[in-house]
This record gives C-alpha cells, sequence and structure tokens, in this order.
C-alpha cells in the first residue's frame, strides 16, 4: 500500500510492515496508519501561528505482486 499527501509518496507499506496491521481488533476491521508525523501541522504551517489550516489531498494505492486483481474495499477514513 502506498500512501500519497499533496501528490508525494510519504510511506510504501511492504509485506513485512503491512501484516502486523492486517490482525483485525473487531469484524471485518484494521487499522493501518497512513501518516504518523507529529510536526506535520509546522511543516505546512511554517511557523504561522494563525494558520488555520489548509486542504490536503490523501491518495492510497493498494498493490500486490502475488495477486495483481485483488480488491480492498476502504469504508472510513479517520483522522486526528
Amino acid at each position: 500500500m502506498d500512501v500519497a499527501i499533496n501528490k508525494h509518496i510519504v510511506y510504501t507499506y511492504t509485506a513485512e510492515t503491512w501484516t502486523p496491521f492486517s490482525v483485525e481488533p473487531s469484524k471485518n476491521c484494521a487499522v493501518w496508519p497512513l501518516l504518523n508525523d507529529p510536526e506535520f501541522r509546522s511543516k505546512l504551517s511554517s511557523g504561522n501561528e494563525n494558520w488555520q489550516g489548509e486542504e490536503i489531498e490523501v491518495a492510497i494505492r493498494f498493490r500486490s505482486e502475488s495477486n495483481p486483481q485483488q480488491g480492498f474495499c476502504l469504508s472510513h477514513l479517520y483522522y486526528a
């Protein structure tokens, strides 16, 4: 799984990094962090204390060499 923010890939899950998050805490539910960067806000605001936020674009691409036709269902995206 590739995660891109504002057209730049920020993280790529490999089979090794993907598998630990595949454990379902409840039925048909799994959680993968897309961005874990506490400094992300400051990088966008560039020190502007009155920064009210800006729109960002998030893109997710699923890829599989072993099963390229595998479908995935993404139903919720949460941010905090």
